[in-house]
């Protein structure tokens, strides 16, 4: 009972640190705007540094934290890592997911997070969300669509399909593989390298807790309940 009202807590947390990263992003976004019409007003906002406490990831890549070469999803960068060494977040950044809407495959706008578990019992997961509006407040919001652990990942492959850069993810006991996909193949290439190399310190855990290699691989898997739930999420018609 606790650990559930200690999880519940640090979710809370998390999601309000979330909305939080969100309005410092439109204001950043505001003064870069400003600054590219060749005004210096908007220099500062557009160079400000969004500090995240290590219990929190950052919600939105920061101004400051983008790399100016590295491509972009519309304004957004597809894949960056935290100036702040302190911050749980390993990696982030706007990208699209392949998803079914009304029998039909579409890509939307997604916001992939890969955040690591420090404390006892925290895993390593990888946040997929998504901008919604929020009907009451007008305002813009961040909704998780899916939390994936890293040590329930069976593969990561990079998938180069005709121009489109992409990635995969295979997930075990889901019978599908989430694919995603960025304006580059550097970031494609970046997320696919990151995401192995979480997957296998996650691994590595899992296998020093339990033990033995076997038992950990039991372990690092979802119940079939999870995997369903899953996979009908990443189904579902918007």
């Amino acid at each position: 009972a606790n650990s559930a009202k200690h999880e519940a807590k640090a979710e809370a947390d998390w999601i309000e640190a979330q909305k939080e990263r969100d309005r410092e992003w439109k204001q950043q976004e505001a003064g870069a705007g400003a600054a590219a019409m060749g005004g210096e007003a908007g220099s500062g906002l557009a160079t400000a540094t969004a500090t995240a406490t290590a219990a929190a990831p950052e919600s939105h890549p920061s101004a400051s934290q983008a790399v100016e070469s590295r491509p972009r999803l519309g304004s957004k960068p597809c894949f960056q890592r935290p100036v702040n060494p302190s911050s749980n977040l390993i990696a982030n950044g706007w990208i699209e997911q392949q998803r079914r809407s009304k029998l039909r495959v579409v890509w939307k706008d997604i916001l992939a997070s890969l955040v690591e578990g420090r404390r006892p019992g925290e895993e390593t997961t990888l946040w997929i969300q998504r901008q919604v509006t929020n009907p009451t407040t007008g305002k813009a919001e961040l909704e998780a669509l899916h939390q994936i652990p890293m040590k329930w990942l069976e593969d990561v492959t990079y998938i180069d399909f005709y121009g489109d850069h992409r990635f995969s993810l295979k997930i075990y006991n889901v019978p599908d593989e989430f694919q995603f996909r960025t304006s580059d193949k550097d970031s494609s290439e970046s997320w696919v390298a990151t995401l192995r190399s979480a997957r296998d310190a996650s691994l590595g855990k899992a296998k020093a807790a339990a033990g033995t290699a076997a038992g950990a691989r039991l372990g690092d898997r979802p119940t079939a309940s999870e995997a369903r739930r899953m996979d009908e999420a990443r189904r579902m018609d918007e």
